[in-house]
């Protein structure tokens, strides 16, 4: 139908087009002597709105999903501070270096966590 309003009603009378190729407008003969109009939406749409917070998505959840964010990035950056000093210095990185780099596959089950958590369906 709305390929139909594309066409002028005066141009489908002369030329009376029957089909559709790279783009143009089909005009079928039944409704070229009528104008075609597009369907318009005039009405309003209410949404109702919960004013209390979601209880799965405020409170410790968030906490969790930026513990675990904030871990994975400490334990990112302790990885590449071990390779950087490794580019940088012939001394090895010490112990506590690795230590912390161990925050990054801790944030990454805390975020599976999160994630596992925040999608479950309430019953």
């Amino acid at each position: 139908m709305a390929l139909l309003a594309l066409l002028p009603v005066e141009e489908c009378k002369r030329t009376r087009p029957t089909l559709a190729s790279a783009g143009r407008a089909v005009c079928y003969q039944s409704t070229c002597d009528q104008p075609v109009s597009a369907p318009r939406f005039t009405g309003t749409i209410l949404v109702g709105v919960d004013p209390q917070p979601n209880p799965r998505t405020s409170g410790t959840g968030n906490g969790l999903f930026r513990t675990a964010m904030a871990l994975f990035i400490v334990g990112f950056l302790a990885i590449v501070a071990i390779f950087a000093v490794h580019i940088f210095s012939d001394t090895p990185p010490g112990l506590a270096l690795y230590l912390v780099a161990l925050a990054c596959p801790i944030g990454f089950i805390l975020a599976i966590v999160y994630t596992l958590r925040s999608g479950r369906r309430v019953r």
